[in-house]
C-alpha cells in the first residue's frame, strides 16, 4: 500500500480547499464587473443620448420659431396679395431673417411655379419639386413638414446639378386668408447636428445617426457600410424620438471598448490569482509544517519505544490535540512501566511463594511421618481422642503435600479444610462450630491447594474468638457460568469500613506492607497469577455481624 505523507496531504487539501474559492471569487467578481461595466456603459450611453437629443431639439425648435415667424409676417402675406412689396425686395426681406438663426442656408418662397429666395441665386432648387410627392404631402399636411437631402440624387428640392450640400428644410404652407398662397421653406445646414454632439464624449468609435418615420436615414457622420453593421453583435445601441419631430436618434457605441475593460480586468484578477495562490501555498506550507512537526516528533519517540527504548518524553508545548496524544503517549510509557515493574514482581512474588510452597511441603512430609508414627502409638494406649486429633492433623499435613500437585480437586481441598476445622474444634469447642455445605457435583472441580484454609483461620482467631462469643463457620460453594464460587462466612465481630477498605485495597497491590495475613494474600496472588485477573478473592464484612469470603476460581476438571 503506497505511503501517502500526511503533510503532503495536508498541503493538497488545504490548498485545494483554498484555490476553489479563489477561483469562485474571481470568476464571480469577472461577472459582475463585466455586467456592471455593461450597465454603466449603457447608462453613458443614454445620458450621451438625451444630451445630444437635448441639443438637437434646441437647435430644431430655432427652425420651427423662424418657419413660424414667417408664416405670420405681414410683409410676406402682402406680397403674396399682391401688395405694397415689390419683388426685387423680397429677397433681402428673406435674407434678414436668415441671418437672425445660426445654420440657416437660406430661406425659400415658392408661389406657384415662381421660387424667391434669400440667396440671389436659386439654380440649386428643383422646380420639379412642384410635381413630387413630397410637395403634395406639404400640400395635405397643415402644420409643419421637415425634409432632408442626406442622400444625392434623392432631393426633390435640391437639383442633382447642385453640388451637394447636406441640408435640413423646414416647410409650411401660407395662407392669406383663407386662401394658400405659397409654401415656405427654412434650409438649415445638417452642421446642427455635428454641434450638437460636439460636447459629447461617445468614447472612441461611438457614433450617432438620424432616421425619419419612414426608418430612412436623415442623417449620420459615418459611412453607409457602418450602418449595416449596427444590427450585428458587438454593438451597444439606443434610440429615442427628437422632441417635436417625428425623428429618431439613434447612438451607437462598439462593445469592444467595453470588452478591452472587461479583458483588462480579467488579466488583472489573473495576475493577482497567481499571486494570491503563491502567497497561499507558501503560507499553507508553513502552516502545514507548524502542524506536522509535532506529529513526526510523536512518531520518532514511538520508533524509539518500537526499538526497546522506555525512557522517552514528548514535551512540545503546543496545546493542541497532538499534545493530547503526547500527553496520552506519556501516560502510555509510564503505564507500561508500571506493568513491566508490576510484572517483575509477580514473578519475583511467585518464586518466593514456590519457594514457601517447597518449604512448608518439607515440613509437613517430616511431620506427617512423626505424626503417623504417633498415632500408632495412641492406639496402643487406647487414647481414642489423641488418635483422631492426630489423624485429623496427618491428613492436614498429607492434603498439603498433595505429592508436589499445585492442582488438587475441590473434594481434597474441603477435606484439608475439615481436618484443620476438627482440630480447631477440639481445641475451642466451647466457641466454635462449622458447616461444609458443597454439593458433591462439584467436589471433582479442579481448584488451587490451601485457597480456603487462610480465611478460616482468619474467620476463627480475628471474627469468632475476637467477638468473645459462640460462632460458626459456613463453606459452601457454587457454579455460576464459567466460575466456581467457594464462599467461607462466620458470624463473629467483623471489621469496620476503614479496616475493610485497607484490607480490599491491600489485595491488589503487590506491597511488603500488610492488613491482611500473608497467607490469605497469598492465596490472591496465586490464583491471578495462575487464573489472570479475572479470579482472586473479594471480602465483604460488616462490623458486629461478621465477614463473608468469596473465592472465585475457572470452572475446570
Amino acid at each position: 500500500m503506497a505511503k501517502h505523507k500526511i503533510r503532503n496531504q495536508l498541503l493538497m487539501t488545504l490548498i485545494f480547499l483554498t484555490l476553489i474559492p479563489v477561483m469562485i471569487i474571481s470568476i464571480y467578481i469577472i461577472n459582475v464587473y463585466s455586467d456592471s461595466i455593461i450597465e454603466v456603459e449603457e447608462q453613458s450611453l443614454a445620458r450621451s443620448q438625451a444630451q445630444i437629443q437635448d441639443n438637437m431639439a434646441a437647435s430644431i425648435k430655432k427652425g420651427m420659431y423662424m418657419i413660424g415667424f414667417l408664416r405670420k409676417d405681414k410683409q410676406i402675406h402682402d406680397f403674396l396679395h399682391g401688395d405694397v412689396l415689390e419683388e426685387a425686395n423680397m429677397p433681402l426681406l428673406l435674407n434678414g431673417y436668415r441671418h437672425q438663426v445660426d445654420y440657416v442656408l437660406s430661406i425659400n418662397l415658392w408661389q406657384g411655379n415662381v421660387i424667391y429666395g434669400s440667396s440671389d441665386d436659386s439654380s440649386y432648387l428643383d422646380h420639379a419639386f412642384l410635381s413630387s410627392p413630397i410637395y403634395q404631402e406639404v400640400l395635405r399636411n397643415n402644420g409643419l413638414t421637415m425634409l432632408s437631402n442626406y442622400m444625392p440624387g434623392h432631393s426633390p428640392i435640391i437639383s442633382d446639378k447642385s453640388e451637394f450640400i447636406d441640408t435640413i428644410h423646414f416647410m409650411s404652407r401660407v395662407h392669406v386668408g383663407e386662401e394658400e398662397s405659397g409654401i415656405i421653406d427654412v434650409m438649415m445646414s445638417s452642421i446642427l447636428f455635428e454641434e450638437a454632439v460636439r460636447n459629447v464624449d461617445l468614447g472612441g468609435g461611438g457614433y450617432f445617426y438620424v432616421m425619419n418615420e419612414q426608418h430612412q436615414v436623415v442623417y449620420t457622420p459615418v459611412a453607409s457600410n457602418a450602418l449595416s453593421k449596427v444590427n450585428q453583435t458587438g454593438y451597444l445601441t439606443n434610440s429615442t424620438p427628437i422632441k417635436g419631430t417625428s425623428w429618431t436618434l439613434h447612438v451607437v457605441k462598439p462593445i469592444n471598448q467595453v470588452l478591452s475593460k472587461i479583458n483588462l480586468l480579467r488579466n488583472n484578477l489573473i495576475k493577482l490569482f497567481l499571486v494570491t495562490i503563491i502567497v497561499l501555498v507558501a503560507i499553507i506550507a508553513i502552516f502545514s509544517n507548524l502542524i506536522v512537526r509535532p506529529i513526526k516528533t510523536l512518531q520518532k519517540l514511538m520508533k524509539k519505544v518500537e526499538n526497546g527504548n522506555l525512557d522517552v518524553q514528548y514535551e512540545e508545548t503546543v496545546n493542541n490535540e497532538v499534545h493530547e496524544l503526547g500527553t496520552g503517549f506519556n501516560k502510555m510509557i509510564r503505564e507500561i512501566k508500571k506493568l513491566i515493574s508490576q510484572v517483575k514482581k509477580e514473578q519475583q512474588a511467585k518464586k518466593i511463594a514456590e519457594i514457601g510452597m517447597l518449604q512448608s511441603n518439607i515440613k509437613p512430609h517430616f511431620l506427617y511421618n512423626t505424626l503417623e508414627t504417633i498415632r500408632w502409638m495412641t492406639k496402643k494406649y487406647e487414647a481414642d481422642d489423641i488418635a483422631e486429633t492426630v489423624n485429623a492433623l496427618a491428613t492436614f499435613f498429607r492434603v498439603g503435600l498433595s505429592k508436589g500437585k499445585e492442582m488438587i480437586p475441590l473434594e481434597d481441598e474441603l477435606t484439608h479444610v475439615a481436618s484443620y476445622l476438627k482440630i480447631q474444634k477440639i481445641r475451642y469447642k466451647d466457641i466454635l462450630d462449622y458447616q461444609i455445605r458443597v454439593d458433591d457435583s462439584l467436589k471433582s472441580y479442579k481448584v488451587l491447594k490451601l485457597i480456603l484454609q487462610p480465611f478460616v483461620e482468619n474467620a476463627l482467631y480475628h471474627g469468632i474468638k475476637e467477638s468473645g462469643e459462640k460462632g460458626t463457620i459456613v463453606i459452601s460453594g457454587y457454579l455460576e457460568g464459567e466460575y466456581l464460587y467457594l464462599t467461607i462466612e462466620d458470624d463473629g465481630q467483623g471489621m469496620k469500613e476503614e479496616r475493610l477498605a485497607k484490607v480490599v485495597k491491600d489485595f491488589s497491590h503487590y506491597t511488603d506492607k500488610t492488613y491482611v495475613g500473608y497467607g490469605m494474600k497469598n492465596v490472591h496472588q496465586r490464583i491471578q497469577l495462575v487464573h489472570g485477573v479475572d479470579y482472586g478473592v473479594q471480602i465483604k464484612s460488616e462490623w458486629g455481624r461478621g465477614t463473608k469470603v468469596t473465592v472465585r476460581v475457572p470452572k475446570s476438571y
